[in-house]
């Protein structure tokens, strides 16, 4: 049981002090490094290349087996980051807590994998408190260890797993597993037929002076409110006047060439495929 938390993950992380940036890069280089031999991250098995990955309609967590009667959805939330699609959910009974996260990678496994790394790597303790989990569970499982084990983290295919107990001694492990056994069930061959596709890109313009109003509205077949978008671009060239869903108005800052990338992210399966757009902007 905990009351607060040990490591921060899927978030940001505040540091202070008087350490310099290099002395922070060279200290943190030096405890990741550590920290990969310390659970034989090196020594994993190479990545298949594959095109296969987790297709799940994620179902509120409170339904898992295992959990017991009585617990509520106290924060539910979806976003991109990095190079996937992440679910957070919270639940509450009383004082207790639960958190889950859960990231399905664009990318594949190997992005899976080192997204793991990444996000368990993120603490300003001085070494990261994580050690190998239950060889059973995924790929690769981390555990803080204590008893109760109050968090685990896992990854397995295209999928990284998070789940973190406060103030209960609920059993996150077997939980873990039921969660593990969902996936297991449902891998597709082919995850990219699966991920958001669109019908068609609408613009009113692929080419438009600096300061003119450019409209874009990205079309999908399915429910639109069943999906999401995270516009990707450099503040330098492009400054987005509003977003509505998958709606965005945007306007150039400067003449040359204008890059946006929008991240679509399915909110139900977190599967997701990223769209080039491009714009020239004159004087």
């Amino acid at each position: 049981m905990k009351s607060t938390a040990v490591i921060l993950f899927f978030g940001s992380i505040l540091v202070s002090g008087n350490i310099t940036g290099a002395d922070m890069d060279s200290h943190t280089e030096a405890k990741i490094e550590n920290f990969k031999k310390s659970i034989g991250f090196d020594r994993l098995p190479p990545v298949t290349p594959s095109a296969s990955g987790i297709v799940v309609a994620w179902p509120d967590l409170w339904r898992l087996p295992g959990l017991g009667p009585d617990w509520q959805v106290l924060a539910d939330t979806t976003w991109w980051e990095q190079a996937g699609g992440i679910r957070k959910q919270i639940l509450g009974r009383g004082n207790e807590k639960l958190v889950f996260n859960i990231f399905i990678a664009q990318g594949g496994e190997e992005s899976a994998r080192n997204f793991l790394l990444d996000k368990v790597s993120q603490t300003t303790m001085a070494f990261i408190n994580y050690v190998r989990g239950p060889s059973n569970l995924g790929t690769l499982s981390l555990v803080v260890s204590g008893h109760p084990v109050d968090s685990v983290a896992w990854y397995f295919s295209d999928g990284v797993f998070q789940i973190e107990s406060y103030d209960t001694n609920v059993d996150i492990l077997a939980l873990a597993k039921s969660l593990q056994s969902l996936a297991e069930t449902r891998v597709a061959e082919v995850a990219k037929s699966h991920a958001p596709q669109p019908e068609s890109i609408k613009v009113n313009t692929h080419s438009a002076p600096v300061g003119f109003t450019v409209t874009a509205e990205i079309k999908l077949g399915q429910d639109p409110t069943q999906y999401l978008v995270d516009l990707e671009f450099d503040k330098s060239q492009v400054n987005i006047l509003s977003q509505d869903g998958l709606e965005f108005a945007l306007q150039g800052l400067k003449p040359g060439k204008a890059t946006i990338k929008a991240h679509l992210v399915d909110k139900r399966t977190l599967t997701s495929s990223t769209q080039t757009l491009e714009w020239v902007f004159t004087p």
